[in-house]
């Protein structure tokens, strides 16, 4: 039992002593000031730069969509003037 309190007080003073280490007060100067204000200007060109990509992707799709609805078009009229011409040519050959 002695034991187990022993080590219970050692682990409760260790938590303690990484406590204390964990809050030490960093100060924030103007270069880490500067800094953040270059990095938000840089995220904001970045994400300038995204939306511009995003907009020319979409505008690609839009026309490979337009070229697939183009083709089903075609494919449609082909079928058709196919079926058509096979449906005339089994009545002819009945008549």
């Amino acid at each position: 039992m002695k034991k187990v309190l022993t080590i219970f007080i050692l682990l409760l003073l260790t938590g303690a002593v990484v406590q204390a280490q964990e809050q030490q007060i960093v100060p924030y100067t103007l270069a880490d000031r500067d800094r953040f204000i270059r990095l938000e200007a840089e995220m904001g060109s970045l994400r300038n730069e995204m939306n511009s990509l995003r907009n020319e992707m979409n505008a690609r799709l839009d026309s490979q969509q337009k070229q697939i609805d183009d083709l089903k078009t075609l494919f449609f009229w082909g079928f058709s003037i196919t079926i058509t011409l096979i449906i005339f040519l089994l009545g002819y050959t009945i008549w």
